[in-house]
Formats: structure tokens, C-alpha cells, sequence
């Protein structure tokens, strides 16, 4: 068992503690902010809800062997499938683990465009190339589906992309931030 301390932003570390243990392998990471450096005196809602958030992301786009719990409640999320549901509950969608490196799903927006992605477990939250090249993919083949059974229904790309509530969840080597 490998326990280590650090402190005053990660400048300050405690000595390792190594011991044994007879548990199964775990990783446990437990942290108390520093509120004076954010002039803060306890974490409000809204910074509650995004570190909540964060949580549910990190047990949506980790490997399916890995359980994530919040504050001892194990979350019912153990892939990124089960993070998709979570966000279109009363919706069909269209999921597909395409590979070893991409997740994709999709389900029908509320009237304009909408997207949650990830690349490499980091939340993409203006979306970005890996999107737009799903969102594409989509909306061209509906499209060529929808012309194939009313040919006189001018409906164009832009039509199909703003009622797409797109996820996403990718590996990609060296991507690029902006």
C-alpha cells in the first residue's frame, strides 16, 4: 500500500508510506482545497455540482473494470454508455462503440445543435474537430436516407445537424487544445 501526502499546492510532500496490503488494487485520491486561494470559506453548490460533474465524467470515460465512487456512494456509471443514458433519459439513443478508441452516440436535440464529448477522458465542452467529423458522418447519411424516400423534400445538412444531441468519447494521439 502506497500512501503519500502533499500540501501548499503540491510543493510540499510528506514521505511515502509504503505497507502491505491485502486488499484487491485500488486507487483512492482524497483532497481538501485550499478555499483561501480561491477567497472562498466553504465550496458552494455550483462548485459542488462541477466537481460532481467531473466525477461522473472520470466513471463515464475510463476503462469499463473501473468502479468510481463519490463520496462512498458507488456511481451507477461504468462506461461511456451508461454516461450517455444519463443525459437522455427519456430519449432512444443510438450507441456504438466503434472501436477501441471511439464511442459514439446520438439522440435527437431539443431544436439545435447539442454535444458532449471527450478526448482522452478531458471534456471537450466547445466541441471541436472530432465532433464535427461524427456530426458529418450522421447527418450525411440521414440525409441521403431521408432523399431516398421523398426526393422532393428539401432538407439540407443543416437541418439534421441542429436536431443532434451528439456524444462522443475518443482517444487521439497528440491532440491539439485551443
Amino acid at each position: 500500500k502506497f500512501r503519500q501526502v502533499w500540501r501548499n499546492n503540491m510543493m510540499e510532500a510528506e514521505e511515502p508510506v509504503i505497507t502491505n496490503c491485502k486488499k484487491d488494487d485500488y486507487t483512492e485520491v482524497t483532497f481538501v482545497p485550499d478555499l483561501s486561494k480561491f477567497h472562498m470559506t466553504e465550496l458552494d453548490d455550483d462548485i459542488i455540482s462541477l466537481l460532481t460533474k467531473r466525477v461522473y465524467d472520470v466513471a463515464g470515460t475510463t476503462a469499463k473494470d473501473v468502479t468510481v465512487y463519490l463520496n462512498g456512494t458507488k456511481l451507477p456509471v461504468k462506461c461511456f454508455k451508461d454516461y450517455v443514458k444519463l443525459y437522455s433519459l427519456d430519449k432512444k439513443v443510438v450507441y456504438e462503440d466503434v472501436n477501441e478508441r471511439w464511442s459514439v452516440g446520438v439522440c435527437v436535440s431539443d431544436g439545435q445543435a447539442q454535444q458532449v464529448s471527450f478526448v482522452n477522458s478531458i471534456c471537450t465542452s466547445r466541441g471541436g474537430k472530432h465532433v464535427q467529423h461524427v456530426t458529418s458522418q450522421i447527418a450525411k447519411y440521414l440525409l441521403e436516407h431521408v432523399e431516398k424516400k421523398n426526393k422532393s423534400f428539401p432538407l439540407k445538412l443543416h437541418h439534421i445537424k441542429n436536431h443532434l444531441f451528439i456524444f462522443v468519447n475518443s482517444l487521439i494521439e497528440n491532440p491539439s487544445f485551443d
